[in-house]
């Protein structure tokens, strides 16, 4: 239904003439096509999720290539829809609102909203304890959170990077491999510390474009390495998904690098230039890690000749 006129902002409901009337873009000096992009971007972010928790799943060689994409069908299905709907149910004064959006079309009240947020929180707590066998209070206190995504994030995040760490590729990392009681506590720390140093810059469209240029980067390298790794015909590279092949590798990373000099081109040679300098001092370090060989399946020398 029609929920009339605030002033000059005219909240119409589902309507042709009004989706029709916002189709067109129209982009500001403040607030352009980048500017969007690297708003909007960060909704795709979760696609390592599974990777992440690959040794949960009876068999990832299968669940992870059609999980992962059937995961980025449904998000652009889900958000696509979102941003039509979102333009036809007001005009271009409602749509660039400062906030305050949701208290016009959530019906019947605000609050269903906020209930929603809470038995989202519940389902991501569900998750996590699963995930990550956590006590009752620890679970108790997840429950209280209202931005479950943030929890993934502090689930995975210490666990990848204390196993990073542990690879001892970057030693100034090694200390944050330690772990304590079976749980990465230090790493978590870290975690925390850059995580909160995000939030303390107190804006979203500053911090979206960092957060998306480090998703970008990761997913540029991986590409990359995908595309290396095939090309030189590496023994350890054997994938099993039948439609890969090393083209996709190269387009998905000429696509990220794209994206990430479209985002904002200071914030990319910064990112590459980081890049490359942690590759130059993992050469100059030399560090040697073996992460699987044929090598490993010789059985150990006997401690004592016969």
């Amino acid at each position: 239904g029609s929920h009339g006129s605030v002033g000059p902002i005219s909240v119409t409901g589902l309507s042709v003439e009004t989706i029709r009337a916002n189709w067109g873009p129209a982009f500001t000096e403040t607030m352009g096509f980048s500017q969007c992009l690297a708003l909007f971007f960060p909704c795709f972010t979760g696609i390592l999720s599974g990777a992440n928790r690959a040794s949960s799943l009876r068999d990832p060689v299968t669940a992870l290539p059609y999980g992962t994409l059937g995961a980025i069908t449904i998000s652009l299905v889900m958000y696509s829809s979102y941003i039509v709907l979102w333009g036809a149910v007001g005009d271009r004064a409602f749509l660039t609102m400062d906030h305050g959006q949701l208290n016009y079309i959530i019906w019947p009240h605000i609050g269903a909203a906020q209930v929603g947020i809470i038995v989202s929180s519940l389902g991501q707590a569900l998750q996590v304890r699963t995930s990550a066998q956590l006590s009752r209070r620890q679970f108790c206190a997840i429950f209280r959170r209202p931005l479950p995504p943030s929890l993934q994030c502090l689930v995975v995040a210490p666990r990848l990077l204390a196993s990073i760490a542990s690879d001892g590729l970057l030693r100034v990392l090694t200390p944050v491999s330690r772990l304590t009681a079976g749980e990465p506590k230090l790493a978590l720390l870290v975690t925390y510390i850059v995580g909160g140093s995000c939030v303390l810059i107190g804006s979203l469209d500053a911090v979206a474009p960092l957060l998306s240029m480090c998703f970008l980067m990761c997913y540029a390298c991986m590409n990359l390495n995908c595309f290396v790794l095939d090309i030189l015909k590496d023994p350890h590279w054997r994938p099993k998904w039948r439609w890969y092949h090393w083209s996709v590798g190269l387009a998905g990373f000429l696509l990220c690098t794209s994206l990430m000099f479209i985002i904002d081109w200071l914030y990319a040679i910064i990112a590459w230039v980081m890049t490359i300098g942690v590759g130059m001092l993992t050469i100059y370090t030399n560090a040697q890690t073996d992460w699987g060989s044929v090598r490993a399946l010789r059985p150990p020398p006997p401690l004592h000749s016969a």
